[in-house]
C-alpha cells in the first residue's frame, strides 16, 4: 500500500493509501495466519466472491488517537465512506470501482482510509470531506489505470510469490 499523492494531514487527519492489487481487511487477517482458523475457508470463499464482483475494494477504517468512543468512531466511517463514495461518482466510477459511463472501465485494486481524530472529521462540513476526497481521489485514479504498474515499479518478475495479504 502506498500514500496517495495530494495529502494535507494538519488539515485533514485521516490518510488514503492506496494499491492496484487487491489486499485483505485488518479485521480478516487473524483468520489468516499460519495455524488455521475455523472460519479461514469461510473468510476466504469471501474474498473470492468480492473479487469476481467488485474490482475496488474500499476500507475505512478508524485508528482513534483522540479517545473516541465506539459510536463516534462508526459514525466517522460511515461519513468517510459516503464521502468518499461521493468523490468515486465525480472521478466517474461507483463504489466498486466500475465506470458510470457504460465504457467498461474500472479502477483495479484496494482505496483504505485511516482516521487519526474521527472527532475532529465529525466537526467538518460534510462538503468540504467530500472535495477534499474528490481532488485525491483525482489524483490517484490515474495509478489504477494500468493494474501490472505496481509490478514495474517494484521490479518484480513473473512467478514471483504474492503475500498473504494481497489477493
Amino acid at each position: 500500500m502506498q500514500t496517495a499523492p495530494g495529502q494535507k494531514f494538519s488539515d485533514f487527519p485521516m490518510r488514503l493509501f492506496m494499491c492496484s492489487h487487491h489486499v485483505f481487511s485488518y479485521y480478516h487477517i487473524k483468520y489468516l495466519q499460519a495455524i488455521e482458523h475455523s472460519i479461514t475457508d469461510k473468510i476466504l470463499h469471501f474474498y473470492a466472491q468480492q473479487k469476481l464482483s467488485r474490482p475496488l475494494w474500499c476500507y475505512v477504517q478508524c485508528m482513534a488517537t483522540d479517545s473516541s468512543n465506539a459510536v463516534v468512531r462508526q459514525s466517522c466511517e460511515r461519513m468517510v465512506r459516503a464521502a468518499l463514495f461521493k468523490a468515486l461518482n465525480s472521478a466517474g466510477y461507483d463504489s466498486y470501482g466500475k465506470s458510470l459511463d457504460g465504457t467498461g472501465g474500472k479502477i483495479q485494486g484496494t482505496f483504505r482510509i485511516h482516521i487519526a481524530e474521527p472527532k475532529a472529521i465529525l466537526k467538518m462540513e460534510f462538503q468540504q470531506l467530500v472535495d477534499y476526497l474528490t481532488t485525491i481521489v483525482s489524483l490517484a485514479v490515474p495509478h489504477f489505470k494500468d493494474p501490472r504498474s505496481h509490478i514495474r515499479e517494484r521490479g518484480h518478475h513473473r512467478g514471483a510469490s504474492m503475500s498473504r495479504t494481497s489477493f
